[in-house]
């Protein structure tokens, strides 16, 4: 007598697929209203495929007693066994003081963490923290922020314990009519950097400063400035495009003409989107182009890196 034996069903995580197909693994999110993650797959860096809806993860915790209505500025990190998303908080105002957190060790499930204070305490309270992103050095894992309140925005670094969940000893970086706003960090031989907003490039030979202003040949009319070290060691610098040139929020990106973070940069190009399908649910105008994804981290999924460069652990 024949007897059916069921074969197994393998069901692939979306770490699985996404590792199968793509080296790196972009968060971004998309509109201002409600907003929550979004992940695109690339091999090349220049053309992107969008993996996820928009609603793969969306905070639930209250933000001083209001509903907090979006997630904006995810940057990953991987911290053992685990993906580490840190963003922007969205209230009813334009932010909370307070900046969410949450972990994933598959793409399928979220834990959300507790919301933590930003705050360096040897300047006035902050009444809202925006486009934290992480930071690896050595064994030490720390988490940057745009830092407003009464004086502006100041760029502040506090040093994260993932076994505790504490933010510890906020110190102030940039501060001034000169600062920008989303700052991210990078080590390049041994000196630190700061890259934000409007082409805007610090240095300093202290992950703590002082951060001297570095010249470029940059130009001004973007947000959201981040860089990706490239296989050949240059770096390519993504840019948020503002003015008209592209149209409002597309992304584009530049490479550097050498093997250096200071040296001066090329042409801008506009990147690509496709329609991918993992979980494909927007409905692309038929110019790709204008899909509007705001605030990217990159993740190389094949070497282990964050956007940072630095190796995980």
């Amino acid at each position: 007598e024949n007897i059916d034996i069921p074969i197994p069903t393998i069901n692939e995580s979306n770490l699985e697929k996404f590792e199968k197909k793509y080296r790196y693994l972009v968060s971004t999110f998309f509109g201002s209203y409600r907003a929550g993650l979004i992940l695109l797959g690339t091999n090349d860096l220049k053309t992107f495929d969008l993996l996820s809806k928009q609603g793969i993860y969306t905070p639930q915790n209250n933000v001083t007693d209001t509903i907090n209505l979006s997630l904006r500025d995810p940057a990953i990190i991987k911290i053992g066994d685990y993906f580490y998303y840190t963003y922007t908080i969205i209230a009813f105002n334009k932010g909370s003081n307070k900046i969410g957190f949450c972990r994933t060790k598959d793409f399928n499930t979220f834990e959300e963490l507790d919301n933590l204070n930003f705050q360096d305490n040897s300047v006035e309270t902050y009444d809202y923290v925006w486009a934290p992103d992480w930071f690896r050095d050595g064994e030490d894992i720390y988490v940057l922020g745009s830092c407003h309140n009464s004086n502006g925005f100041s760029t502040s670094i506090a040093k994260y314990n993932p076994d505790t969940h504490i933010l510890e000893n906020a110190t102030t970086l940039l501060s001034g009519t000169d600062n920008g706003i989303d700052f991210h960090m990078y080590i390049e031989n041994g000196n630190y950097y700061l890259v934000g907003a409007g082409g805007l490039i610090y240095k300093s030979n202290l992950i703590t400063g002082t951060f001297t202003k570095i010249e470029t040949n940059l130009t001004t009319g973007y947000e959201a400035d981040f860089l990706v070290k490239l296989d050949n060691g240059k770096w390519r610098l993504y840019r948020q495009q503002l003015s008209t040139a592209f149209d409002s929020a597309h992304m584009t990106y530049i490479d550097s003409l050498e093997n250096s973070l200071e040296s001066n940069w090329g042409d801008v190009k506009l990147v690509k989107y496709t329609r991918d399908a993992l979980d494909y649910v927007h409905s692309l105008s038929d110019n790709n182009d204008k899909v509007e994804y705001y605030h990217w981290t990159i993740y190389d999924l094949k070497e282990g890196n964050d956007n940072n460069n630095n190796f995980v652990n």
